[in-house]
C-alpha cells in the first residue's frame, strides 16, 4: 500500500510468498533506509520494483511469459531496492553500507531497501539456489510494485525512437547504437535474456526499452561485484538513459545490439565480426557506444568489437574498468587495440576503501570471499566489493580527477 509517498509493505504476507519456493530452509526479510547505521553483507543483487500495468510483459521468462517486453506502460517505484543476500559456495559477495564514507561510492545507498535473506535447502546445488534466489528477488519487486497499480505516478518518461524505416531520414545529425556485451560463461556467472542464458545466442538486436521492462536480469553470483553489472543497474543503464535524452537535439540513438562473451579467440572474432555488422549495416550507425561486464575474457571481446566496429567506419568508445594494484601502478587492461582511442575509465577495482564501524550488520556472520568478521568493525577492502562503486555502464558516484 502506498500512502503519499510512503510505502507501507505487509512483511508476514510477502515472507510466505517467497518462502513457497522449496529450494529455501530459511527465508528473513529486513528493511534498512539510507542514512542507517547499518552493513548489509553477503550483497549478490540490487532489483528496482516494477511492473506492468500496460502491454506487454515484465521480467519475461521469470515473472512474465516470453512475449514482447519494451512495450506499453510500466510502473516503477523510485527510491526501492530488493537486496538479493545469500551464502553459497564460490559466491562472490559484496558489501553495502547504508551510512559514512563507504555509502558515497555507491547509489544503492540512498535507496529504502527489502533485503531477503535466505538459506538454501541441503543438498541442492548453487545453480539451483541461485535460481531460486532469482525468483525471490523478481517475485518480491513485482509484489512491492503492485501498490502502485491504482494511482497515479508523480512523474511520467516517454521513451521512443522510431522504426529503423523511419530513422533513416536524413537529419544531418550522427547515428549512435549501443553494443552491450554480455557474461554468459557458466551457471553463477550469467545473465539471463528472456530467462535463458543466452551463451548460445548470436548477436541480436535489442529494442533499448526491453533492458527498463527486465529482458535482462542478473545472475553472476560468481563475479565480483566491480565487474558485474547488478540487474537494477541493467534496467537504470545510464548509457540507454543518456542517448535517449541527447535523441533527436545532438544524435539519432538507433537501438542496441548485445552480443557475447567467448571462450576461444575465433568465436570472439566471428561474434565481434556480427555484431558490427549489424551495428554498420542493419542500424546503419556511424557511432557506437560499447560496454561489457566481467573482466579478462570480456576484455578481449571489447577490444575485438572495437576493432571489428572501426574497421567499417563506425567511430567506437568504450567503458571499462581498470584492474591495477592497490596504490594505481601496473597494467591497467587485459587487451589493448590500436583501434581504442576513446576510452572512459570507471575507476581501479582494486582501489582501497576505509570503513567505519556499523552498529548492526545484516546478511550472516560469514562470508564465502574470505573475509573474516565480525563484520561490524572498522574494514579495509577494495573498491570492488561495494556494489557499483565500480559499473561498467557507468552506474557510479565515482568521477576522475585531472592532476
Amino acid at each position: 500500500m502506498i500512502q503519499g509517498q510512503t510505502l507501507f509493505v505487509n512483511l508476514k504476507e510477502l515472507r510466505e510468498i517467497i518462502a513457497e519456493d522449496p529450494r529455501f530452509s530459511k527465508v528473513e526479510i529486513e528493511i534498512v533506509h539510507p542514512g542507517d547505521n547499518v552493513r548489509v553483507i553477503n550483497v549478490l543483487d540490487v532489483i528496482e520494483p516494477r511492473i506492468k500495468v500496460e502491454g506487454g510483459e515484465i521480467f519475461p521468462g521469470w515473472i512474465g511469459g516470453t512475449g514482447i517486453v519494451g512495450m506499453g506502460k510500466t510502473n516503477v517505484l523510485k527510491g526501492v531496492g530488493v537486496v538479493e543476500v545469500g551464502l553459497m559456495k564460490g559466491s562472490q559477495c559484496g558489501i553495502l553500507d547504508m551510512k559514512g564514507p563507504g555509502s558515497t561510492l555507491t547509489y544503492y545507498s540512498s535507496l529504502h531497501h527489502i533485503v531477503l535473506i535466505t538459506d538454501p535447502k541441503p543438498g541442492i546445488d548453487q545453480a539451483e539456489y541461485s535460481y531460486a534466489l532469482k525468483m525471490a528477488g523478481l517475485k518480491a519487486a513485482t509484489y512491492l510494485a503492485k501498490a502502485s497499480v491504482s494511482i497515479e505516478p508523480d512523474e511520467l518518461k516517454v521513451y521512443e525512437i522510431p522504426p529503423l524505416s523511419r530513422s533513416s531520414i536524413k537529419t544531418g545529425l550522427p547515428r549512435i547504437a549501443y553494443l552491450y556485451i554480455t557474461e554468459c560463461h557458466e551457471p553463477l556467472k550469467e545473465p539471463f535474456i528472456y530467462g535463458d542464458n543466452p551463451r548460445r545466442f548470436f548477436p541480436t538486436i535489442f529494442h533499448p526499452n526491453e533492458f527498463m521492462d527486465g529482458a535482462m536480469v542478473s545472475c553472476l553470483y560468481d563475479y565480483s561485484p566491480g565487474l558485474k553489472n547488478f540487474t537494477y543497474s541493467i534496467m537504470n543503464n545510464p548509457v540507454i538513459e543518456g542517448l535517449y535524452e541527447r535523441h533527436g537535439r545532438e544524435l539519432i540513438f538507433v537501438g542496441v545490439v548485445v552480443a557475447n562473451t567467448h571462450l576461444n579467440l575465433e568465436e570472439k572474432k566471428r561474434s565481434a565480426s556480427m555484431a558490427a555488422k549489424l551495428i554498420r549495416f542493419v542500424l546503419g550507425a556511424d557511432g557506437v557506444l560499447i560496454t561489457k561486464e566481467g573482466g579478462g575474457h570480456p576484455d578481449i571481446d571489447l577490444m575485438e568489437c572495437c576493432e571489428q566496429c572501426e574497421l567499417l567506419g563506425i567511430k567506437s568508445s568504450l567503458i571499462n574498468c581498470e584492474m591495477l594494484s592497490p596504490d594505481g601502478t601496473g597494467n591497467s587492461m587485459v587487451a589493448f587495440s590500436k583501434f581504442a582511442n576513446c576510452i572512459i575509465s570507471v575507476g581501479n577495482i582494486e582501489e582501497m576503501v576505509d570503513l567505519p564501524p556499523v552498529e548492526r550488520v545484516i546478511g550472516g556472520k560469514e562470508m564465502a570471499i574470505g573475509i573474516k568478521g565480525p563484520f561490524d568493525r572498522p574494514m579495509r577492502i577494495p573498491i570492488r566489493l561495494i556494489p557499483n562503486a565500480i559499473s561498467h555502464v557507468g552506474f557510479t558516484h565515482v568521477r576522475g580527477e585531472e592532476f
